[in-house]
Order: structure tokens, then sequence, then C-alpha cells
């Protein structure tokens, strides 16, 4: 089958470091694995992967497009919200104009779509080709791009999400929260299918040559070592981390924070270490590539995946699942769907989000049951049975086989064609 991956996320870099580039190329990676000819259309598709079996296309708008975006961005009587929104719309088109062009050309047999704001390629154009078309849902983006930046056009963009997401033939929610979320958006549930995020655990596993070079090189010491791996942003609650390492029982086993990524939380979390006295127990190794994350991940004890009280937890964090590849008892908030792979004290370790005393105690506990090694080896062997990419390939296709009509995306492709 020939399966055409959009991306109309301007955003997101093929080659990039964080989770949705990650996600991209890891389910495209599974599709072709499962013998599948997959091309991922993209407005910035970097510098594919070499093993990446799967061919990259870059969708430029035209020139009259890229003119017009320039005008919007110029014009100095909108102010930040508007024009972003603006430009965001004449992007969606373009793109959408130009994937028409390329997939009349190469006949699909589906489309799988990867939901960014104003993105209405997929939907509209699997309608007049007539094939299936599957949204992947991350996030209720409208909702995410008014609490973290500014949603300019509130009503349009609101409502072109809502009939993006009754078009598809089958929707794939990261979580139950955004399933439910879903729901509330006119999608009926039969055409949902919630698929937490996964891990390949052909590059996510224990490396004990790697434990001594990369604690050498970064000066950690033979002491136990807490390892987060991620973007440094506000609900990634970095700080709630440091807090509980001068919190017994946990201080008392003087502890490492080895820190691999970047973001813009990462100075105030470096500032906090200072004032709290141990900045010295820290390590930010800043971004690094892809491949090089399970080193990392190899030179410590424990794994921590943070996260804020407020805001509820409705994404999928690839930070647990490929930290309980790699073999390390993980320790994040409870909330959300974490228990669908973290079961306290056999998979991993949960505190109560905003509680740094919780926190302290779990990691305490991780540390003091990690050279057992029950836990970490449980973790591993839950994610090779139920999350790996491979897996959510094949789930998605054979829900789509159930799915139903594909005509079903009139009402947005009348909208926006």
């Amino acid at each position: 089958m020939r399966i055409a991956y959009v991306c109309s996320d301007r955003g997101i870099a093929l080659d990039g470091h964080k989770g949705a580039a990650v996600h991209v190329r890891e389910m495209a990676r599974a599709f072709a694995e499962l013998g599948h000819e997959v091309v991922i259309f993209t407005f910035r598709p970097g510098a594919a992967p070499a093993d990446l079996p799967a061919r990259a296309v870059a969708l430029e708008p035209d020139a009259a497009d890229r003119a017009l975006a320039r005008m919007v961005a110029e014009d100095p009587t909108l102010d930040e919200a508007l024009r972003w929104s603006l430009r965001s719309l004449i992007g969606a088109s373009g793109f959408r104009h130009e994937l028409r062009t390329a997939l009349q050309a190469w006949s699909p047999d589906l489309i799988y779509e990867r939901h960014a704001l104003h993105g209405t390629a997929g939907a509209t154009l699997a309608r007049e080709l007539q094939v299936p078309h599957v949204l992947e849902v991350n996030a209720p983006l409208a909702d995410e791009q008014e609490r973290h930046r500014a949603l300019g056009l509130p009503g349009l963009t609101r409502e072109l999400e809502r009939r993006t997401v009754q078009a598809a033939d089958l929707v794939v929610a990261v979580s139950s929260a955004v399933s439910e979320w879903l729901v509330t958006q006119g999608v009926s549930s039969a055409r949902i299918l919630t698929l937490p995020n996964a891990v390949d655990p052909r590059r996510f596993r224990a490396q004990p040559d790697a434990r001594a070079s990369v604690r050498s090189e970064l000066g950690l010491g033979d002491g136990p070592v807490i390892a987060f791996s991620g973007s440094l942003r506000p609900w990634h609650d970095l700080a709630s981390v440091v807090r509980a390492m001068t919190c017994d029982p946990l201080a008392q086993l003087h502890p490492r924070l080895l820190v691999v990524g970047d973001g813009p939380s990462r100075d105030d979390v470096a500032a906090l270490a200072s004032r709290l006295g141990i900045a010295d127990s820290c390590r930010f190794v800043g971004a690094v590539p892809y491949a090089a994350v399970p080193s990392y991940l190899a030179a410590a004890d424990v794994a921590v995946a943070p996260y804020a009280a407020t805001g509820g937890l409705y994404f999928s964090p690839l930070k647990v699942f490929e930290s309980m590849a790699a073999g390390l008892p993980v320790v994040s908030a409870d909330g959300g769907d974490i228990r669908c792979c973290i079961v306290p004290g056999r998979t991993g370790y949960l505190y109560e989000a905003g509680d740094d005393r919780s926190l302290a105690w779990a990691l305490g506990a991780a540390l003091e049951e990690r050279d057992m090694g029950r836990v970490g080896a449980a973790a591993r062997a839950h994610v090779l049975a139920h999350h790996t990419w491979q897996r959510n390939a094949m789930r998605v296709l054979d829900a789509l086989a159930s799915a139903g009509d594909p005509a079903r995306s009139a009402s947005l492709a009348g909208a926006v064609s």
C-alpha cells in the first residue's frame, strides 16, 4: 500500500530532536517496515536519517503565497496573534495546493496526517482522491495555542479544528483525555483509536559500555544519577526535581541530576539549583542527536518525568517509554494515562504532581531498588510487549479496516477547497 504521511506543521523538522519529530519519523518507519511504501510530505523535511526507509518531500507555498505571507508579517497594524494566524492560514492553503499536485501524480492508497492548526490538506484531498484519511491528534491544538502562546482568529481556528477532526475516517488520539476532547468536538467514539506513544526497542536498550564513558566525560562520579530527557518547558516541571534533591530521604543519597535537552526553562532551573546550593550536582548537556540519547540514559540509575500540577496530563510522554525500554526505573507524576505503563513498585514509581516531598520519596525508593534491577527489567518487558511503534502502526491499519466510509470529509472539503 502507498501511504502519504502528511505533516503540515512548519515547526516540525524531520531531523529534529523534539518528540514531534521523533513521532513522525518512527511511525513512518514502522509503516515502511510493515512492507508499505511511505512518502512524508512536509514543510520542513530536514536531512532525513539515512536509515529511514521512507522518502521525504518538502512542499513550499508558491511565490504569490510567500509574498502574501511577507506582507502580513510586515504589516504594523496587526498584533502578533493575528499576524501568526494569518500567516499560518496562508501557509496551510499553499501547502494544500502543492500537496494536491504531488498526490495526484503519486496516487496514494491512504493519507495519514499529523494534526496541525489550520491544517486541512489531508481531509480535503482524501475526499478528492477517494482514499481513506487517518488523522493523528496529539493535543487540542487551539486550546494549547491559546494557553501557551496567543490565539488569533479564535472562532475560525476552532471551527476549522472541529471540522478537521470530524472529517477523518479514523482519528488516532494519543491519550484518553484527547479522545474525550474529540467526542466534545463531535467525533463518534467508534471512529477514535486511543493509542499512546511508543518506542523502538532496538534503539533504547541497556548500554553498559556507555555508562562508564559518559559518567567520566561529565564528571558524574560513581554515585546515584537521575536523568531527565526532553524539552525544558514550563509544563515539564524540572524545578520540582531540583527542589526534591534537597529533601530527605533523597538528599541523604547525594544524587546527581543529568539533564539531556534544552528549552526556555533551562536558565531558571539552573539558577534555582545555584540558589539551593546544588549547582555542582547538576549537569546540563543541552540538546543532543536523538541517536545519542540512549548513551546518556545508560549513565543514569533512574529516569524522571516530572509534570506541573496544573493543566492536566493529556499527552503521552515519549521520555517515559524510552527510559523504560532502556531498562531504567521511571519516576513520573501521577496523572493522565501514565498508569497504562507504570504500575507503582512493579514497572516504575509515581508521585503526586506538585508535591516535592512525594517526588523525593519516589526517587529515593527508585534509587534504593535500582541495584536489584527488578523494576527496570519489568519496565522494558512491558514496553516491548505493549508500546512499540510497529505495534502502533499495525493497530492503526487494523482499526482503519473497520472505520467506515472515506467520503465522510465532505463538510470540511466544501468549506476550504
